[in-house]
């Protein structure tokens, strides 16, 4: 059940050229983040934990890691990459707010929080945590 809702959520939002993946701790240490300059911006999908709602359902709890990098010192660009990090969290927003799979209760978006912003060996690297939990059967 959750595989296939973490699929449908992956898939979501990689339509219309957005890059999602399923998250295995690439940004454990942000300064050694490897990554394809084709991907970025890339959104990692994280199933961080659940909770029982009653006997026959639980809350799971998702985070979205939305890693985006500036290549250049000049602050109108890098402008520029945190307005197109705007966008997309407006985007993931409307892909997913309220959506239901897998049989799941609509989704709920949580909290967004910048969780790096700083200078790393191949530019300016930014990260913002997007929270949202679903309702989901056993």
């Amino acid at each position: 059940m959750i595989d296939g809702f973490e699929t449908k959520v992956i898939e979501t939002l990689n339509k219309d050229d957005l890059k999602a993946t399923k998250y295995y701790g690439e940004l454990i240490n942000p300064k050694s983040f490897q990554y394809n300059q084709q991907d970025l911006p890339i959104i990692f999908v994280d199933y961080i934990g659940d909770k029982p709602v009653d006997t026959l359902r639980k809350d799971y709890k998702f985070n979205l890691y939305i890693a985006h990098i500036s290549y250049s010192v000049n602050k109108k660009t890098r402008k520029q990459k945190h307005q197109e990090i705007y966008s997309l969290l407006k985007d993931i927003d409307e892909r997913l707010a309220l959506e239901s799979f897998n049989g799941s209760e609509p989704i709920k978006i949580g909290k967004t929080e910048k969780i790096y912003d700083a200078l790393t060996k191949d530019g300016y690297l930014t990260v913002y945590k997007r929270e949202f939990t679903a309702i989901l059967d056993n």
